[in-house]
């Protein structure tokens, strides 16, 4: 197994060496206010995706929520357009 931002490596465990105590804080989503990401790597994210893919169309910053929020936002904007398909009416 490895670490996919290639930042963290396994090593063998030797017991003269002691382990590094290593942690981060985690960021809030800016909904729900659940921790659920570290800020180096939303930074990362946003270095890697495009600045048109990081909102939507609405303006929303997807990497700040977390992913219940996420679903959550997705699925009642998929039942608003179902809704208003069927009525035909448009979003």
């Amino acid at each position: 197994m490895f670490c996919p931002g290639h930042v963290l490596a396994l090593v063998p465990y030797d017991e003269d060496v002691p382990e590094p105590d290593i942690s981060f804080e985690l960021v809030a989503c800016k909904i729900c206010q659940s921790r659920y990401a570290t800020e180096p790597m939303q930074r990362r994210i946003e270095a890697t995706l495009p600045a048109n893919m990081q909102k939507d169309s609405g303006g929303l910053e997807w990497i700040r929520i977390c992913p219940v929020c996420r679903r959550n936002i997705e699925g009642q904007r998929a039942t608003r357009q179902m809704v208003l398909g069927r009525s035909g009416k448009r979003a």
